[in-house]
């Protein structure tokens, strides 16, 4: 991966600044990019479950080969957001909520940063 930054001369921009692409899966000459190419955090925003349905994209592209897995009723929500914006210091907070059938959801959040 290529380190992003507002104030590095030879990094690239990170997405959803002010002046920038959005958070999300980035766009290059009109085609977003799929699964297989993804290259930073907030590329995986969305809802991700085994059966696509709902809107929610495809859980096998990121963990496993359909029929083959154990993860048939799962669905994970995957959000990413700008916890801290500074010049000195981004810090993107990434919330997992992973649902199981019929038991409560799970939530995971970790921290991604620059330093």
């Amino acid at each position: 991966m290529i380190r992003c930054s507002s104030v590095d001369a030879d990094s690239v921009p990170c997405t959803g600044l002010s002046g920038t692409a959005k958070l999300g899966r980035d766009t290059v000459d009109g085609v977003e990019e799929v699964e297989a190419v993804f290259n930073d955090v907030d590329d995986y925003i969305g809802c991700w479950t085994a059966n696509s349905s709902g809107g929610c994209q495809d859980l096998y592209q990121l963990i496993s080969d359909g029929e083959d897995s154990a993860y048939h009723n799962f669905r994970v929500d995957i959000d990413a957001a700008y916890e801290t914006n500074t010049a000195q210091q981004m810090v993107k907070k990434v919330t997992f909520t992973i649902t199981a059938g019929k038991h409560s959801p799970i939530k995971y959040v970790a921290y991604r940063g620059n330093f």
